[in-house]
């Protein structure tokens, strides 16, 4: 309208200005331009909308065909994943899709065909929709048809036709309805979960089943693999309120499915979340946990001969697949019935006549199972040397060991064989063989020491077999003359990969025991619940018998069989699984279990035939070595303990010789056995002496010794406890001095014989210089590491379990004898302070108010000053004989203050000094000596005669 009414109104005004009659020319061009205009424009709107259309029909046909495409791969998939009855029960017999499904997992059935919900999606350009739309007299006719045809594809996308109707059986699944329908369809399902589920998972549980809906379930595998467990019902299908159904329940545990059919829906039970109704040739889902109401569907039947006929094809598939699994094989067999062939009660298991008979060494057989074929035999020389067991918790694994175990004592000596046994879960594993002869020792509980001692100690064995070897000219085992006693060692270790990975130095040793065995006549049995990345190819590579027990996953029974079979084995079956003789095929077997009765029975009979046997493999020393236990050695040795020496197979004495090792520093923490140790060499040597605990009698005790060996006296023993503790008992001026001649002795004392015996509980202060004098060290057990390694120990020595007495002497393990400690040594009490009658003495006191009262026994009591007041410096100290005594007290400053009357009493009588310091008293006594330390300063005095000699007295209370 603009463009036709513009020019009109433009012509007018410049007419009114010009008056020009050709100006309203321009009046007439603007409406005809604008006419033109138009009709141009819906012309080529026509045609932009008949060319839309032609691609909008495009568009809808290839989404159509893409809608067709993606729902004929919707169905396929759904078809594959739920295949029909009827294809299931015209397949073959071998069918390699059959028994795919897991218990436990999703498990989808089809119901029957129908149309169900889609999971195409339609992607749709809303835009492209309003772009299409034209004004005017198209505007109605394109804004319908587009949408409705969008609307077209949104149900052809939503909806799919003539598809699988699928549930998962999990949910349990009921059906009511008319009894012929129900019971066909409810066949149908029951046919697919027989084909999804393997017969080595899951065991059919049928109700009381009067209808026989589900009476040809008996002739499946799945029945004849367990038992079947009858549940007791309200009624049966047929009768009102009754309903027939069927279990099937995993052997591993979790929720069974469960497929029910009734008259009714009330009639179903609750665990049937899933409820379809059957009227006629359609069926209808009733009840689904996710609201899921599809329409009407064409179920699937399967007639009772049809079924029949199907569970016949799947018990030749299972004999046919599972005939290489052991799934005909006892669920249990003992080891009495394999070696004793129906022996009674009371008969010993082993009463061929090759059993316990010396033989050759080209064999070690042992029945062990049974297989498809018989009892089954493994021997170690031929078909080894060294095997592998894999298996999960609860597979077996440790009674498989046992029943191996079990089985080669009761078909050979000792002579023949030893068994060392490693069980790094605490030892329970072995109870019943540890008692057998044949058992040289059992390894349990490992720490980093106990790991170290077992390298030695098998690294000696390999060592000691090799010189054996040797000597006689041989390059094995095998070639050796029976006369020449060299049992062949089984090795057999309960879970492997855990001490492997909390000892990593253990794989070295045992991949040279997997290298060097076969000719030594070492054997490994090594069981593990991972083998996959837990054995290294080094050891995997020399053993050729593989056995594996049920495992968790395929990887695990690959690592070991090469194929997955023991992944699958049921879990109700401890003991089954597959054996692997070197390049040959995979064999079922059902290991043999042995009672406690057996065990005790076969090693009753193995001690009565068996002959002392060297151990390669020493017990540890013991928490209590009783001094007999000891071998006595020469003089001047003093056995006074056992050396571990695993790198040579041997205990020898622990002998410390005073006269080269020179005095003894015994240093371990609380609780660790220092006293006791000291007492074990107060027992084993001669003119000991006991150095008290308190600080008089210590001090006394090393001055004496020390003045004895300076004046040549008789050689001794002086043994000293807990150093560090009485050193902390001295003042530190005490202190300096009783180390002072604690060190002169250890200088001096060797010299003349003379020995220290020391012990302490830690390296530090002085103590670490007297220890610095003593050429010989038996270290104990340690507060930690870090002490340890202070001491001198090595830090893989350390263990915070070694028992009282246990340690390290010159680098190697010790256990020293067990002794009662000493009894604590009584000092002998200072002799009361006494004065003559006409006598005089002087008492310097830091505190002479304070023992006034205890001195006034001793005579009349006179203080310092007051006697310097009465009688003056220069008079005499002298009284009349028979007069009362007088003692004359004044403390430290009083007595320095008055050198006169010190000077004449020091000369002709005793000073006794009470609560002095050291330096108070060299002061005033006039001496480099120190006064002997008091163990109660408060009660007790050092009293200095005239001659200079000092002693201790008491004063009365």
């Amino acid at each position: 309208m603009l463009a036709f009414v513009a020019p009109i109104i433009a012509a007018a005004m410049m007419w009114a200005f010009t008056r020009s009659p050709f100006v309203l020319v321009f009046a007439v061009l603007g409406p005809v331009v604008a006419l033109a205009t138009m009709g141009d424009s819906r012309r080529r709107a026509r045609a932009d909308l008949r060319q839309q259309g032609v691609t909008f029909d495009r568009d809808f046909a290839i989404a159509l065909r893409d809608i067709e495409e993606a729902h004929q791969l919707e169905r396929a998939e759904l078809k594959s994943a739920a295949p029909c009855s009827a294809a299931l029960i015209v397949s073959a017999v071998r069918d390699s899709e059959r028994w795919r499904g897991v218990a436990g997992e999703q498990l989808i059935v089809r119901l029957g065909v129908g149309r169900i919900t889609s999971r195409v999606v339609l992607d749709e350009d809303a835009a492209a929709v309003r772009d299409s739309r034209t004004p005017h007299s198209g505007k109605r006719r394109v804004k319908k048809e587009p949408l409705r045809s969008l609307d077209e594809l949104r149900e052809r996308a939503g909806s799919l036709d003539n598809a699988p109707v699928v549930v998962d059986a999990r949910l349990g699944i009921g059906l009511y309805g008319a009894r012929a329908e129900v019971t066909a369809v409810a066949t149908s399902i029951a046919v697919q979960l027989a084909s999804m589920l393997s017969p080595m998972d899951v065991d059919l549980a049928e109700a009381i089943d009067v209808a026989e809906v589900f009476q040809w379930t008996k002739g499946l595998p799945h029945s004849s693999s367990g038992s079947r467990a009858d549940h007791s019902l309200q009624g049966n299908f047929g009768e009102p309120g009754g309903m027939t159904q069927l279990i099937i329940r995993p052997r591993s545990g979790g929720t069974p499915v469960i497929l029910c059919v009734a008259d009714d829906e009330q009639s179903l039970p609750r665990d049937c979340r899933v409820v379809i109704t059957v009227v006629g040739s359609r069926a209808r889902l009733v009840r689904h946990p996710e609201n899921h109401f599809p329409e009407p569907f064409v179920p699937d039947y399967v007639s009772h001969r049809q079924a029949t006929r199907f569970a016949e094809t799947l018990q030749h598939a299972a004999r046919l697949s599972f005939a290489h699994m052991g799934h005909a094989l006892p669920d249990r067999v003992t080891l009495r019935e394999l070696m004793g062939k129906g022996a009674t009660a009371g008969e010993s298991p082993a009463r061929d006549t090759s059993i316990m008979q010396r033989l050759n060494r080209d064999s070690l057989a042992a029945t062990i199972g049974i297989g498809a074929a018989g009892p089954i035999s493994i021997d170690l020389v031929l078909e080894g040397p060294h095997a592998v067991v894999g298996g999960t918790t609860g597979s077996g694994k440790s009674e498989v060991l046992v029943t191996w175990v079990l089985a080669l004592a009761a078909a050979y000596c000792p002579a023949d064989v030893n068994f060392l046994l490693v069980d790094f879960k605490g030892g329970a594993a072995f109870a019943p063989v540890q008692g057998l002869p044949h058992t040289v020792g059992v390894l349990t509980d490992l720490d980093p020491a106990g790991a170290r001692r077992a390298i030695l100690s098998l690294q000696a064995e390999l060592r000691r077999r090799e010189q054996i070897l040797a000597d006689a000219e041989v390059r094995s085992i095998a070639e050796l003359p029976l006369e020449v006693e060299l049992p062949r060692l089984l090795i057999v270790v309960d879970e492997f990969a855990a001490m492997a990975s909390s000892f990593t130095e253990m794989h070295d040793l045992f991949a040279d025991l997997a290298a060097r065995g076969r000719s030594l006549g070492i054997h490994l049995i090594l069981c593990t619940q991972r083998p996959a990345g837990s054995i290294r190819d080094a050891i995997l590579a020399n053993c050729a018998l593989r056995v594996s027990l049920r495992v968790n996953n395929s990887a695990d029974s690959v690592a070991v069989l090469g194929t997955s079979d023991a992944a699958r084995v049921p879990k109700h079956l401890p003991g089954r699984g597959f054996l692997l003789r070197g390049g040959s095929e995979v064999e079922p077997v059902q290991w043999a279990v042995t009672g406690e009765a057996d065990a005790a029975e076969i090693t009753a009979f193995s001690l009565g035939k068996s002959t002392p046997i060297r151990r390669p493999w020493l017990d540890p020393l013991p928490d209590i070595l009783d001094s007999t236990a000891v071998p006595a050695v020469p003089r001047p040795g003093i056995a006074f303990g056992l050396v571990d020496v695993p790198e040579k197979q041997q205990q020898t004495p622990a002998v410390y010789d005073p006269e080269h090792g020179g005095n003894l520093f015994v240093i371990g923490c609380h609780r660790s056995g220092k006293s006791t140790t000291l007492a074990t060499f107060a027992k084993l040597t001669r003119n000991v002496i006991i150095v008290p605990s308190d600080v008089e009698g210590a001090w006394d005790a090393v001055t004496d010794v020390l003045t004895a060996v300076r004046a040549g006296a008789k050689p001794c023993f002086m043994m000293l406890d807990d150093l560090d503790l009485l050193v902390g008992k001295f003042s530190p001026e005490h202190e300096s001095a009783f180390i002072e001649r604690l060190m002169a002795l250890a200088r001096e004392g060797p010299q003349t014989g003379t020995t220290m015996v020391v012990t302490a509980s830690a390296m530090r202060g002085r103590v670490q210089t007297v220890a610095s004098l003593c050429a010989s060290t038996l270290v104990l057990r340690m507060r930690d590491r870090q002490d340890h390694v202070l001491v001198g120990g090595e830090s893989s020595d350390f263990s915070a379990q070694l028992p009282p007495g246990g340690g390290f002497w010159n680098g190697q393990r010790t256990q020293v004898c067990f002794s009662e400690p000493l009894p604590s040594r009584v000092v002998a009490l200072a002799l009361p302070l006494e004065l003559a009658s006409g006598g005089t003495i002087g008492v310097v006191s830091a505190r002479p108010a304070t023992i006034r009262s205890r001195l006034e026994k001793l005579g009349q009591i006179i203080t310092l000053d007051a006697w310097r007041t009465r009688q003056g410096e220069d008079h005499p100290l002298g009284v009349d004989r028979g007069s009362e005594p007088i003692v004359i007290v004044g403390d430290p400053d009083a007595w320095l203050s008055s050198p006169t009357i010190l000077g004449a009493l020091r000369a002709r009588s005793a000073i006794v000094f009470h609560d002095c310091s050291p330096t108070e008293f060299r002061s005033l006594a006039r001496i480099r000596e120190l006064p002997p330390p008091l163990n109660s300063p408060h009660d007790t005095v050092v009293v200095l005669q005239p001659d200079g000699q000092l002693h201790r007295a008491t004063l009365e209370k």
